[in-house]
């Protein structure tokens, strides 16, 4: 059946993660980065041939120890490929305009595409062999009827996705100027100069519209290349391919429905936290210390709070500094914008990949990436079967930012209180931006024929439904939302991190009556959750249902009387916060055959 190839490719790893048992352990790794390169970590032409010698190993009589060790090694290869991507990724983001680093992600990324595609084929003509049982044994499952390689057209897309998506990189750091009333301007000398309110919003206006048009432009085509994806996978629009593709178990009425919870509920509680800190008198002078200072502190405050919540994530964030395993720098031009973490999955660990803010969000960006990092020491889950919930892996970084608050009177002393309400209030905006987000992409992807300026109309328009200025609006019209770096690089992504963020408030909700039983439930989901799906983890864990205006009003006003937002602190006692429940819930983590649904 023509136009099925990419839906066989996504239904399989669903399929696959949905039966599979994965393996729970830490990172064995212990070489320094510097020491890390691609000639010793992945040989491709190696790789090849031990698919073909897997691939001939099938198909002959008593070869049973040569199909376990050819699977093995085959395994372990797309462990190292997945490991070299990371590590060209890194390359390229530290300075995007380096046209050879450009050159090598790609390379290496239609690579991993490639050999992705051969093994699939390979494992598949394996389940008809006689080897099915230890191919089976292998996995943890039989692989589903119906797989058909990748298209050269599918092909194709993928490569031109990749090329728009590092051509707006490369836009991105470009430096654009304007001339205003006969004077040329960037945004270093409008920053720099001394005019009027009125003249300074003109030049910043006149500055965003041309950034604009320069990565919207790229919006656009990607936005039409990624629904011809679709429509070659076999998909009839975008919104539903990409919900297969990070393995959502919600629909898109649960979105809706997400979204006017949102509204309802989270709004009003932001506005509450908002009141708190225009009473704080000092809070601006309060904030300035959380200015400039060096890395070294920042990476040295955030040790002594993770030590204190667990001294297993004490041995990772050691093994992650101990080794160069992160990267967080001072912002430059050419370096890639915002934060990540990626797996490094033959060496068993992951690298982390920021810029610095300097201000207090540093402190979270450290401390939600590191949440990032040490899901992925936990997870030995081979990378072929390795999945990625957004809204799974989101709560196992935000969690953590906010289950910190506990030790911040420890690190920041009188200054505690201010970094607690900017938490708290970027947690609830990360909810409202997420819900704001998936709202303008679900039209862009619907809609057949927007123009740029729609798109900027329509960003505006939906901005203004959630009370909040994103970003500043001129004349109806929006500007800057093409520095939300997601909808380039992970399409219809953000609103996992309103849904996590939710459920991250719901574990902090849960620390203000039991702190160590919350800790234990966040560390469940970190060590045992990163293959599982996002309402399988509520559920599992008696966590509030997001998806439920009941749950979402019941816990929004339970936050509000926390001490936090200006409450008396008195709530009721939440059922199941004791360790006979929290037992109870290990137990159905580790033995529920859902807990791999997603890819």
């Amino acid at each position: 059946m023509k136009n099925r190839t990419q839906k066989c490719m996504v239904w399989v790893m669903l399929l696959v993660m949905l039966f599979s048992v994965p393996a729970y352990g830490q990172y064995t790794g212990n070489a320094p980065y510097a020491q890390r390169n691609i000639e010793t970590t992945y040989n491709l032409e190696t790789a090849k041939q031990h698919i073909a010698q897997l691939q001939e190993a099938l198909h002959q009589k008593g070869q049973k120890k040569e199909v376990e060790k050819l699977y093995d090694l085959v395994i372990e290869d797309f462990d190292r490929l997945a490991t070299v991507v990371s590590m060209t990724q890194i390359a390229y983001d530290k300075n995007v305009l380096d046209a050879q680093a450009a050159k090598q992600e790609a390379y290496w990324k239609n690579i991993y595409t490639e050999q992705y595609d051969r093994i699939y084929s390979c494992l598949y003509d394996g389940f008809s062999t006689e080897y099915a049982a230890i191919l089976e044994k292998k996995i943890g499952t039989i692989l589903p009827e119906g797989y058909t390689a990748m298209s050269e057209k599918a092909f194709a897309l993928s490569e031109r996705e990749q090329n728009l998506v590092q051509q707006y990189q490369q836009a991105a750091a470009k430096t654009y100027t304007v001339n205003v009333d006969g004077v040329t301007w960037n945004d270093e000398t409008l920053e720099q100069s001394d005019i009027s309110d009125t003249q300074y919003q003109k030049v910043q206006q006149a500055l965003a519209k041309e950034k604009n048009k320069a990565l919207g432009n790229c919006y656009l085509q990607l936005v039409q290349v990624r629904k011809e994806i679709a429509k070659e996978a076999g998909y009839t629009e975008y919104t539903k391919y990409a919900t297969d593709m990070y393995a959502r178990d919600y629909t898109a009425e649960d979105a809706k429905q997400f979204c006017s919870n949102v509204k309802t509920y989270i709004v009003p509680l932001y506005e509450t936290i908002y009141k708190q800190i225009e009473k704080n008198k000092d809070f601006e002078k309060e904030l300035a210390s959380f200015e400039d200072n060096a890395t070294q502190d920042i990476m040295d405050r955030v040790a002594v709070v993770v030590e204190n919540i667990s001294p297993e994530l004490r041995k990772i964030y050691t093994h992650m500094c101990r080794n160069g395993l992160y990267d967080f720098d001072e912002p430059k031009p050419e370096r890639v914008g915002g934060a990540y973490t990626v797996g490094m999955p033959y060496y068993k660990d992951a690298y982390l990949f920021a810029n610095k803010e300097n201000t207090y969000s540093d402190y979270q960006t450290v401390l939600h990436e590191f949440g990032h990092f040490a899901a992925y020491c936990f997870d030995e889950t081979p990378e072929l079967f390795r999945g990625f919930s957004v809204d799974v892996a989101e709560i196992q970084s935000q969690a953590l930012e906010l289950l910190a608050l506990h030790e911040v009177d420890s690190i920041f002393g009188e200054r505690a209180d201010t970094y607690t309400l900017m938490e708290l209030s970027d947690i609830l905006f990360a909810i409202m931006s997420a819900a704001m987000v998936y709202e303008f992409e679900e039209v862009v992807y619907k809609q057949p024929h927007m123009t740029l300026d729609d798109m900027n109309r329509l960003f505006a328009d939906i901005q203004t439904q959630y009370h909040a200025v994103f970003f500043p609006t001129y004349d109806n019209a929006c500007y800057d939302w093409v520095d939300v770096t997601h909808l380039f690089d992970s399409p219809m992504y953000y609103i996992g991190y309103g849904t996590s963020a939710f459920s991250a408030l719901n574990i902090w909700l849960l620390s203000q009556q039991d702190y160590e039983a919350a800790v234990q439930i966040y560390l469940d989901i970190t060590k045992y959750a990163s293959n599982s799906s996002y309402q399988n983890i509520v559920e599992t864990c008696d966590l509030e249902n997001v998806f439920d205006a009941k749950d979402v009003q019941q816990m929004t006003t339970s936050i509000a009387q926390t001490e936090a937002f200006g409450g008396d602190g008195v709530m009721q006692k939440t059922a199941g916060l004791n360790w006979h429940g929290l037992l109870r819930v290990l137990w159905n983590m580790l033995s529920s055959h859902r807990l791999s649904a997603y890819m």
